[in-house]
């Protein structure tokens, strides 16, 4: 059995809970005989789950684009995109204001054609809105702020609706502080030219992207009449982002119905089921087509004998059940009617519709992969059959919290079974995983888990701040607007917390109902995102004669101001008022559902879960008419959602290093701001919410809903509610929160019972990359504190005599090893560093599990596994105790150096993914005379560059992001134009046409070394199948830096490695500090052969320069025209200078005349920095020919 268990390869989630639950009972030991050593189980971590890196649309054909421009490479002079209309809109109350505040500082906002970062061809669109737009004035709502382009496209109308896809590239950053976002909208309307009318509700798409391209993919469906759409693309809030090749297509409408395992066809198609346990697999449907068809509408599926269907969804049944042999396997063929479910069937799959079985195995666990098949018919109609596979886990074992609150979200699609033995399974696998309440709506499920005593919420009657009651509220009570007319989904606040009569009777009578009557649930939950009613009221007489109590005004001054001039002389004093009564209706619902409870003889609360962006200071909260300094003492319990690491399947998979680091940051700040806002006495209790399964395409795998749930427990958060679960997840995911619960439940003690302290000191023993970029910021540009941006993080906590300490990894690709320093320990004392879920402890040198202080000081060796936490107590010693197996240093070391070259290979993979240099892992420290050469760490960036310095000059170039200078100082003065990606000499190419614009990857380094009259650096990157036609060109770059004096050498060498010939036209290119925006105009000078200096200062034009011997290539030229370029002239000698007022010197570039076809100045008003490219005839290459050409750069002085 050991030598099974321990011989898997990637041990997964799956097989840890076999693991611990046989630690649990004593089964088997932790460690293993192996050869010399003692070999002990450490689990490297990942994940069980595969995730698709691309997903494959479900597509019948299509037209060709029908937007003008859509890939932004037409513009006007002042970088307008052609065919493309100015969207800049805000709210009404921030008009006057924000159009005032752009019109004086055009830098706030910009939306216009760039050359920077194109995902395809030339050109991108770029749109940038600075927060400080927000910041310098008083902004009412800055999150629906719309900065972009529109565009009408006509189309056919048709008797019958119509597809239509839309796709979109976009890269950049969005403001967390304000909620930005990129948004995609399409409008309808009835005629090509005005006067339109809409045919039908708008649809938009919220974007979140970051720092690489993205794909995006909508399907939307069009009706008959509709005759014209405007495509619409704008940054919502602040940020700045890109897009690129915008596409609006007509699709063939799918015939007939499609039915899909969900969510599993779209990640592994693999369903596994516990031993002797249930599981609900969800199948969803989508017909495309308008209309319904009357026939009789049946579900089939083929499943192994021994796997039965025990359930179905409400409204559908079994009406055939047969044995079958196929492959000499014996199979159950059921037949299901689901015409109950025909007019649920949307035009897209929807989870929450789909047909639900719950099934049972009576396989024993193993590893045996068995197969079923799945297909609908229609009449006489038949789709095809599809195939997934099902696997058999382990049982569903696990402790269950005592203090911690651990739920799951039932939705409709695990709640829908009214067959009470059916319901009776599901509660009983539900309790074996170890939660103690459930978050589920009324029915059978629900009666069953009020049966076994697990505590039940729902949402009901109370949501969203003011949408208290029914959807629409009677005139009396109803939200009062700034214009006079009503929002009936609102409720007036006055009515709630003095208790009027319409709230007493349709929401405090309706609740009594629910909760002492009828006992359908024992509290509300509910979600709770008041921004919808942000200055827009109340505005009613009671809110007014409540506004004139609140502020001590006289009531003939309020009368006079109210409503519209309040907002502007009171506007302080009023948000305070608003934030004071929605304090006043949050303490209401609580004291009225606490009521309820007590009639019911229950404990019963009302928890609201708000957005995790909500805790945050009154004087720095954009929305402070619900902070939470005015009601968070007011409650017992509050939920905090988001931020959510998830993955749309419906996109390509993007990995991000520590992603999840995010939810450790979350958990602290919001932990942080109830400690110093809100008295210890008064503190609620906080419930977390990680995202497990929301709407239909966003899921995650079992060990980062895991991960995340053990981030809200170490932080010492008091709950989580898995949201959503289960929700077609099947036993893989139900093992991972058994562990869980399981975890929570063994040391609960400690971080809701003990104290947090920092008593400890750590090293790493392995490599560990830094966490991305984007996951380092967090709301307000704060950056992460030094211990919150480590990969690995580490906590404490004391209760009694036992010190609990926890090791978290956010590393998803690889473990670590590190040495634990316990401090504050007392000499003469012994102790044991237990881990508990091992059932083990650790030894010091003398194989003894009894430690000193001074075994303690020296460190102990232990281990995290990828995505994983590990946790351990460290606890006086007693001769009394068995603490387990005992793991010693050797075993430890023994361990470390078997996995080291795994965990380095996974450190490099980062790198590379990163751009960072493979060559310069090592430190690089040699010199040659006066010349240093050093490895440094770059700024702002995780990448190692290579730094040359002298006392004429410094260099430093990087070899992760394209093998570009990103710095060259020559007395104190900058010249490279600091960028996060480009610099000098970025390698790219101008031809063909559709091309790679620019080679960003990691160069290797091939060589560095010393030569006669300085050093030399040779670079070299290699083109793949992704940047097909140029692949198998190797593109090397030489620099050659002198020993002393100014200025280097560099050679640009591209070799055609592939079989085939390839013709390219090159360009280098380049951002120089002259070139940017400052108040010190730059010059660019021509050199002509008569040596003559011709200057150009920026003037936001594109200017080119033919060389006189290039020649008239009818391609290039084609090229050039695109590009609206404003200037075009001749030069003879190929030399550049630049310089400025500022300072003493020419830089001078010299290039090779040979194969130059011209210089590119590309500047336009987008443009923060002009670029300055050489620009290379089309060349043509033979497999294994080369071509080169070389750059001299140099300093001159200038004659005072």
């Amino acid at each position: 059995m050991k030598a099974n268990l321990f011989n898997i390869k990637g041990f997964s989630m799956i097989n840890l809970r076999l693991l611990t639950f046989l630690i649990f009972v004593g089964v088997i030991k932790n460690i293993i005989a192996e050869g010399k050593e003692e070999i002990v189980f450490l689990d490297p971590g990942g994940c069980s789950v595969e995730i698709s890196t691309k997903y494959e649309r479900d597509v019948e054909g299509f037209s060709e684009n029908l937007l003008k421009n859509h890939s932004f490479e037409e513009s006007s002079k002042t970088g307008r995109p052609l065919f493309w209309n100015n969207i800049l809109w805000m709210s009404s109350l921030d008009k006057e204001i924000l159009t005032d505040a752009v019109k004086k500082n055009p830098t706030f906002c910009s939306a216009a054609v760039s050359s920077k970062f194109p995902f395809d061809g030339e050109k991108c669109l770029a749109i940038e809105t600075s927060i400080d737009l927000f910041k310098n004035f008083k902004v009412s709502k800055p999150s629906v702020f719309q900065n972009g382009y529109s565009q009408y496209c006509n189309l056919s109308k048709s008797l019958q609706e119509k597809k239509y896809w839309l796709k979109v590239f976009v890269k950049g950053i969005t403001s967390l502080e304000i909620n930005g976002a990129v948004k995609l909208q399409v409008d309808f309307f009835d005629h090509q030219e005005q006067p339109r009318t809409r045919t039908q509700k708008s649809i938009s798409w919220r974007l979140s992207p970051t720092g690489s391209w993205q794909e995006e993919n909508f399907d939307f469906f069009i009706l008959p009449e509709t005759a014209c759409v405007q495509v619409s693309v704008f940054l919502l809030g602040a940020g700045n982002v890109n897009l690129d090749g915008l596409g609006l297509y007509q699709e063939n409408i799918c015939p007939g119905i499609k039915v899909r395992l969900f969510p599993g066809f779209f990640m592994d198609n693999l369903f596994c089921l516990s031993e002797n346990g249930p599981g609900i697999i969800a199948f969803a449907l989508k017909r495309e087509t308008s209309h319904p068809s009357n026939e009789n509408l049946n579900f089939h599926i083929l499943l192994p004998e021994e796997i039965k269907i025990i359930g179905t969804r409400e409204g559908t049944k079994i009406i055939s059940q047969n044995k079958k042999e196929e492959k000499g396997k014996n199979y159950i063929y059921y037949q299901i009617d689901i015409n109950s479910l025909k007019n649920k069937i949307g035009k897209k799959y929807y989870i929450k519709e789909a047909l639900s079985l719950v099934l049972r195995s009576e396989h024993k666990y193993s590893d045996e992969i068995y197969k079923a098949k799945y297909w609908i018919t229609e009449g006489s109609e038949t789709t095809p059959q599809l195939e997934f596979e099902l696997k058999i886990t382990p049982s569903i074992v696990a402790e269950t919290p005592q203090i911690f609150k651990s739920s799951g979200h039932f939705t409709e699609v695990d709640n829908c079974f009214n067959n009470i033995n059916t319901a009776k399974e599901i509660a009983q696998l539900y309790r074996k995983a170890g939660f103690n309440e459930v978050y589920i709506a009324p029915g059978t499920l629900s009666n069953v888990f009020r049966e076994m005593k697990i505590h039940r919420y729902y949402q009901y009657l109370l949501v969203n701040g003011y949408g208290i009651g029914a959807k629409e509220k009677p005139d009396a009570v109803a939200f009062h607007l700034l214009n006079g007319k009503l929002d009936k989904y609102g409720i007036c606040p006055v009515e709630v917390y003095k208790n009027g009569n319409y709230f007493k009777e349709e929401v405090v009578g309706k609740l009594r109902k629910a909760i002492v009557e009828e006992r359908a649930f024992d509290s509300v939950m509910s979600n709770w995102e008041p921004f919808m009613f942000s200055f827009k009221g109340c505005f009613c007489q009671r809110c007014k004669e409540d506004f004139a109590q609140y502020s001590r005004l006289p009531m003939a001054e309020v009368e006079k101001e109210w409503p519209s001039e309040i907002l502007i002389k009171r506007r302080e004093i009023w948000i305070k008022f608003r934030a004071w009564q929605h304090g006043q209706v949050v303490k209401t619902l609580e004291n009225m559902i606490n009521g309820l409870g007590r009639e019911a003889g229950i404990e019963a609360h009302f928890i609201p879960y708000v957005m995790f962006l909500m805790f945050v200071p009154y004087s720095k909260f954009y929305d402070a008419q619900i902070s939470l300094e005015e009601w968070a003492d007011k409650l017992p319990y509050i939920g905090s959602w988001g931020p959510y690491c998830w993955w749309d399947f419906s996109k390509t998979h993007l990995y991000n290093t520590g992603q999840h680091i995010v939810m450790h940051k979350m958990n602290t700040e919001v932990r942080n701001f109830l400690n110093t806002y809100v008295p210890k006495d008064k503190r609620p209790k906080l419930i977390g919410y990680p995202h497990v399964y929301q709407g239909n395409t966003y899921v995650t795998q079992p060990e980062r809903i895991a991960f995340d749930s053990l981030t809200y427990f170490v932080n010492g958060w008091d709950g989580n509610s898995l949201y959503v679960f289960p929700k077609g997840y099947d036993a893989r995911y139900w093992n991972a929160v058994a562990l869980v619960n399981t975890i929570i439940a063994k040391f609960e003690k400690f971080t809701l019972r003990g104290e947090k302290v920092y008593n400890y000191k750590y090293k790493l023993e392995t490599p560990v990359p830094k966490i991305a970029p984007k996951y380092r910021y967090m709301p307000e540009k704060v950056l992460l504190r030094k211990d919150d941006a480590e990969i690995v993080q580490f906590w404490e906590y004391q209760n009694g005599e036992e010190r609990f300490f926890v090791v978290g990894n956010f590393w998803e690709k690889g473990e670590c090893f590190f040495k634990l320093i316990p401090e504050k320990v007392e000499e003469g004392k012994t102790y044991v560093l237990y881990e508990p879920l091992y059932n083990r402890c650790y030894s010091n040198e003398n194989a003894t599990c009894i430690l000193t202080s001074t075994d303690l000081s020296k460190g102990i060796l232990l281990h995290v596994g990828a995505m994983r936490y590990s946790f351990y107590i460290l606890m006086p010693f007693s001769s009394e105790k068995n603490y387990g197996s005992i793991v010693s240093p050797s075993s430890m070391n023994y361990a470390l150096n078997c996995r080291f070259s795994k965990i380095e290979e996974a450190y490099k993979n980062e790198l590379i993914k990163k751009e960072s240099s493979k060559s310069l892992e090592k430190t690089i420290a040699f010199s040659k005379g006066k010349l240093v050469c050093n490895s440094v760490n770059l700024k702002d960036s995780s990448n190692r560059g290579i730094s040359f310095a002298s006392p004429s000059q410094k260099i430093i170039i990087d070899p992760a992001s394209g093998g570009n200078i990103k710095s060259w100082i020559v007395n104190d003065c900058q010249i490279v134009y600091q960028h996060d990606v480009y610099g000098l000499f970025g390698d790219a190419f101008w031809w063909p046409p559709k091309s790679i614009a620019s080679v960003n990857k990691s160069y290797e380094v091939i060589s560095l070394k010393k030569t006669s009259k300085g050093m030399e650096l040779i670079l070299k990157s290699k083109l793949d199948k992704h940047v097909k036609p140029l692949d198998g060109l190797s593109l090397l770059k030489t620099y050659l830096i002198p020993e002393s004096g100014s200025g280097f050498e560099i050679e640009h060498k591209i070799i055609n490695e592939s079989s085939e010939v390839k013709e390219f036209a090159f360009r280098s290119h380049n951002l120089l500090t002259f070139l940017g925006l400052s108040k010190n105009a730059a010059y660019w000078g021509l050199l002509n052969d008569k040596g003559s200096i011709k200057q150009f200062h920026r003037d936001f034009k594109i200017k080119i320069f033919n060389a006189a011997s290039a020649g008239n290539d009818m391609e290039l030229e084609k090229i050039i025209s695109s590009w609206n370029v404003s200037s075009t002239s001749a030069f003879i000698e190929p030399v550049v200078c630049f310089s400025n007022s500022q300072i003493s010197f020419n830089l001078k570039f010299e290039l090779d005349k040979k194969d130059l076809y011209g210089f590119l100045f590309w500047d336009s008003l987008a443009a923060d920095c002009a670029t300055f490219e050489p620009l290379y005839k089309r060349m043509q290459l033979r497999p294994q020919e080369a071509w080169k050409s070389k750059i001299k750069c140099g300093i001159e002085k200038l004659s005072e």
